[in-house]
């Protein structure tokens, strides 16, 4: 994956503030000493949002009056009241009345190339000398940059340095990642982590990977070739590619409380068309399919077929048959990988019980596989952990942000 060609753009400047759409966006220390972040989570759209890293409360910014802004008491919810408020007056940022201090951040952007696709992001630092550096890899869909805020943020308040980057076909990053097959993607972090190797102001330092959801079938790949000293895999699939979808669909439909005849039904559905996607199958049984399927009223459908050569559909067809066992089999680095107990697009049993598995197989002695029991995808304190919960919510698991801190401090002495 060693195929490389790196560009740099040298401007560093340490701001007070990263740019966001009110100004806000950054890392701030409150009277006590913990740490907030301000920053995009796309989840649930480009709002700015507030995490507390000591207790998890996470709630969107919306505006109040000029120079002040609510935060929200959900993490989709921008409605008045607000939870607490934040403005700026004679040069300073009070939340709910208290002055909070800027930690200023510095941004130098970068460029590397993966062949012909330019893929383009910035190490991102703080003014103390960093503990050591973490790459952020993608989940599924887009993936800007600024998606990764809240864990940005995170790992800058922890003391370490983050290269964070944009997906090949998001903001200015060229290529189109629907058209990307899994080991192309690595191939992307791959390029970045060479970059980020060849920086001299984090030479000597620890290099680790952090990513969620389809990062796990990436992350694998990076690290059983030893390009990165250590890993923090969150909520990442273990299952193949080809069985993922059936095994997310039964745990979802079930905590909907879907009978397993519809479930059945409905993975049968959608088995098809990923057989359409693929080519295997003629697209008009899937219209076909969805006709009938709606004609008996089925509460699983979400939207009609996508047409033919839809990106998603070419980005099914790029990933069949991609399987992580045989990667993980061979990761031997130390390992942080998160389950949520109410995570339904990767449930944690199996998933948990597959990676102990394949890690087991590598001889890895180094690893340690927590779940959280009341967390979802995201690692937010859930009830139910369906998707239509999410914008509910208000808190991540603080478990989770010191599960992550105490992990990340035995990296910064790792082998010293």
């Amino acid at each position: 994956m060693k195929y490389i060609l790196f560009v740099l753009v040298t401007s560093i400047v340490f701001t007070a503030a990263a740019a966001g759409s009110e100004g806000w966006a950054g890392l701030y220390r409150k009277t006590g000493g913990s740490v907030i972040g301000i920053g995009e989570l796309h989840e649930f759209g480009k709002a700015e949002v507030l995490v507390d890293y000591s207790t998890g409360e996470a709630g969107p910014l919306f505006q109040v009056s000029e120079g002040r802004m609510g935060v929200g008491r959900a993490i989709g919810d921008q409605s008045p009241p607000p939870i607490h408020q934040l403005e700026r007056s004679g040069g300073q940022i009070r939340l709910d009345g208290k002055v909070l201090t800027e930690i200023p951040i510095a941004r130098q952007p970068f460029q590397v190339k993966n062949g012909p696709i330019k893929i383009a992001g910035e190490l991102v630092r703080t003014k103390e000398k960093a503990k050591g550096v973490v790459v952020v890899v993608h989940g599924s869909g887009d993936g800007p940059r600024r998606a990764y805020d809240i864990w940005t943020n995170f790992f800058l308040s922890r003391g370490w340095a983050v290269v964070v980057y944009d997906k090949r076909g998001s903001d200015s990053s060229t290529g189109d990642w629907h058209d990307a097959n899994l080991t192309t993607l690595a191939g992307d972090l791959d390029s970045v982590i060479t970059w980020t190797r060849t920086r001299p102001e984090l030479k000597g330092l620890k290099l680790g990977v952090w990513g969620v959801s389809q990062a796990g079938w990436i992350i694998p790949q990076i690290a059983a070739e030893g390009s990165a000293d250590f890993i923090i895999v969150q909520a990442g699939p273990a299952t193949p590619v080809d069985e993922f979808l059936g095994k997310t669909l039964e745990s979802e439909l079930r905590a909907y409380g879907f009978s397993s005849e519809e479930i059945g039904k409905a993975q049968a559905y959608y088995a098809l068309d990923v057989a359409v996607s693929r080519g295997e199958k003629p697209y008009a049984m899937i219209e076909a399919a969805y006709r009938e399927a709606m004609s008996a009223g089925a509460e699983w459908i979400l939207k009609a077929p996508d047409p033919e050569g839809a990106p998603d559909r070419r980005f099914m067809a790029a990933i069949a048959g991609f399987d992580p066992a045989r990667y993980w089999q061979k990761v031997r680095v130390p390992l942080l990988a998160l389950f949520g107990g109410k995570d339904h697009v990767v449930p944690a049993e199996e998933n948990r019980g597959r990676l102990e598995t394949f890690l087991a197989e590598a001889g890895n002695k180094q690893a340690e596989i927590v779940t959280l029991e009341n967390d979802n995808h995201l690692n937010m304190l859930a009830k139910t952990g369906v998707r239509t919960e999410y914008a509910t919510l208000s808190r991540f698991d603080p478990v989770y942000f010191a599960t992550m801190t105490r992990f990340l401090e035995r990296m910064a002495l790792l082998h010293r």
